[in-house]
């Protein structure tokens, strides 16, 4: 990582005992201590409304974290995810969805940012027009997709929603969805390019009830967790809610 002072905003450390894989993999070596994230967004005033995209990307180029907050609600916001982070994590690639078709378009189509992350972990970012084209260079992924298909969830349409794909033996996040208001009774958080065959995985998530904006534990928030494992295709889960709930410690 990359030590870019200006971008600190408060102080914070966190102790590496090795170095991951590299390979072009996001599961990573067992034997890694990860560190947080942490995003602050200031000045997006022309990106309110707007779906937001990140990735982490490794010194090599290589992929380590998807994430998505579905919209910009504010113009300062900020993102946090813990264990993400490793000697290897490099730069911030993130695009805002400007012209709203679900997809990355080149600047000024979208709005696009590449930025480098400090040895802390924390990057404060305000909204400018140096934009980036982050498909170049096009990173490396082995990795298949994280579909989760959510059903019956018409009691929290408009609640916050989080979650975290967490590779299991290794406790490393490597995606994230943050739904700042739950959509419809039925609806799906994507994250592409994370899954890997035959690795094992967490899938955290809870919807925060009691309006907080932030994780408590059941019955207060109600929270889930799914072990499953990936697949050569990637990982497709179809959850109906249940009220077998989970402290997953968020």
């Amino acid at each position: 990582m990359k030590n870019f002072l200006p971008a600190i905003i408060f102080s914070a450390s966190f102790l590496f005992f090795s170095c991951s894989d590299d390979s072009g993999s996001t599961g990573p070596d067992d034997n890694v201590s990860f560190g947080d994230l942490t995003l602050n967004l200031q000045n997006m005033i022309p990106d309110v409304g707007e779906k937001l995209f990140l990735r982490v990307i490794s010194d090599s180029n290589v992929l380590q974290l998807q994430a998505t907050i579905d919209v910009i609600e504010s113009p300062n916001q900020i993102v946090s995810i813990p264990d993400a982070l490793d000697l290897n994590s490099d730069h911030l690639d993130l695009y805002a969805d400007y012209n709203q078709n679900g997809v990355y378009d080149a600047p000024p189509a979208d709005h696009a940012w590449r930025v480098n992350i400090p040895s802390n972990g924390i990057v404060s970012f305000s909204h400018s027009t140096n934009f980036t084209d982050i498909s170049i260079p096009q990173y490396s992924s082995t990795g298949g997709p994280m579909i989760l298909n959510f059903l019956n969830f018409t009691n929290y349409i408009g609640d916050l929603m989080e979650i975290r794909v967490i590779e299991r033996e290794s406790k490393r996040v490597v995606g994230f969805y943050r739904f700042n208001g739950i959509p419809n009774a039925v609806f799906t958080a994507y994250l592409p390019r994370i899954i890997e065959n035959d690795r094992p995985y967490q899938i955290d998530f809870y919807v925060d009830r009691n309006q907080t904006r932030s994780y408590d534990p059941p019955p207060e928030d109600h929270a889930w967790r799914i072990d499953a494992n990936g697949t050569g295709s990637g990982l497709t889960i179809n959850f109906s809610h249940n009220l077998d709930f989970t402290d997953i410690d968020f």
